[in-house]
């Protein structure tokens, strides 16, 4: 059988004519690239940047936008990075922004924004412990006031954290057994600072605003026994996003 017809007047090849392609009149057509005909049927060539023949569909020619998230540079490459929002404007998958309480800190696009300010990596019940300090606010032969604040342990992180600290009583005085909490933050960062007895029970709590140093102190009376104690420290993430880091100073006597 002959692919040959005779359209318009003329003698056409079926198999190979782009305007005649598998019957007369039937013209191959790619608004996204170049086509051809061949053995009949319609089918694109190449396609223009920016434009990919997706369904196999050779007549639609490159029917589907390769810059778009479902299309992101490739049929069926997907723009959908981890808690942000993403452009294929330009085919590339880019982050414009990062969700609420997340932010860009590895300064790789493909995992999105991976750090999570408000989850901790451990809880009240395994705190990172940060050591133990001296706390009589008296001491010495006529119990005088102890000297200033010592700093004894340090840390920083950028997202929420627990720690646990021990006040010792050193001095035989009476009077109060006490430990400075200092967290500094960064700027338009809000973290609030919280202080407990024991996990679940509230000593002291430092709730000043954005990029505000938050303090609390937590303390006990003196006894005639060993007044040591333990306590907990919860770093609670609230607003805002910054990949620079808070530092958290624990402070006591030294007597």
């Amino acid at each position: 059988m002959s692919d040959r017809a005779c359209c318009s007047l003329a003698c056409r090849d079926l198999a190979s004519d782009e305007s005649n392609c598998g019957a007369c009149g039937s013209v191959c057509s790619n608004p996204h690239g170049t086509t051809a005909c061949g053995a009949g049927e319609c089918y694109p060539t190449s396609c223009s940047a920016g434009w990919g023949d997706c369904d196999l569909n050779g007549p639609n020619g490159c029917e589907r936008s390769l810059t778009t998230l479902t299309d992101c540079g490739g049929c069926g490459v997907a723009c959908n990075l981890a808690n942000a929002s993403e452009s294929c404007s330009t085919g590339t998958c880019l982050l414009t922004s990062c969700n609420f309480g997340y932010s860009n800190c590895d300064g790789n696009q493909s995992n999105g924004c991976e750090l999570g300010h408000g989850s901790a990596p451990n809880t009240c019940a395994s705190a990172t412990n940060l050591g133990s300090f001296g706390g009589d606010a008296a001491c010495g032969f006529l119990c005088t006031d102890s000297p200033g604040w010592t700093t004894f342990a340090t840390t920083n992180g950028n997202r929420s954290a627990w720690y646990s600290g021990r006040a010792i009583e050193t001095s035989a005085c009476f009077g109060m057994i006490e430990h400075r909490v200092t967290l500094t933050v960064p700027a338009g960062v809000n973290y609030d600072l919280y202080a407990y007895s024991a996990c679940g029970t509230l000593l002291a709590s430092s709730t000043a605003g954005a990029g505000i140093t938050e303090q609390l102190f937590v303390s006990r009376s003196k006894t005639a026994l060993d007044d040591s104690f333990n306590y907990w420290i919860e770093v609670r993430y609230v607003s805002g996003a910054s990949c620079s880091t808070w530092g958290l100073t624990l402070a006591g006597h030294n007597c």
